[in-house]
C-alpha cells in the first residue's frame, strides 16, 4: 500500500485551492461545470504551453557562411586528391 506524504498532500490542497482562485492555470488545470455534457477529459480543456525558440538571424546567417566555406575548402582537397589520382594512374 502506498501513501501520500503530507509534504504532498498540502502542496495538492495548495494547487487545487489556486485554481479555484485563478479558476485556470494555463497549460495545467481548468476549472469546468457543464461543458460539453459533463465530459471531464483533461485534453479537451488543458493544452501543453508550445515553447517558442528565439532565433538569431545573423548568427544563423554566419553559421551557414562558415559551413560554405567549409564545404568549399573540402571540395577543393577533393578535387586535389582526384587529380593526384589521375596522374599517379597515368
Amino acid at each position: 500500500m502506498r501513501f501520500v506524504k503530507e509534504t504532498n498532500v498540502k502542496k495538492i490542497i495548495r494547487k487545487y485551492f489556486k485554481a479555484w482562485e485563478e479558476k485556470d492555470l494555463k497549460g495545467f488545470s481548468k476549472i469546468v461545470e457543464k461543458e460539453n455534457d459533463y465530459n471531464l477529459n483533461g485534453t479537451l480543456y488543458t493544452y501543453p504551453e508550445e515553447e517558442i525558440e528565439e532565433i538569431n538571424i545573423a548568427r544563423e546567417w554566419k553559421d551557414i557562411s562558415d559551413i560554405n566555406q567549409k564545404l568549399s575548402e573540402t571540395e577543393k582537397k577533393i578535387a586535389n586528391y582526384l587529380s593526384e589520382l589521375e596522374i599517379n594512374d597515368i
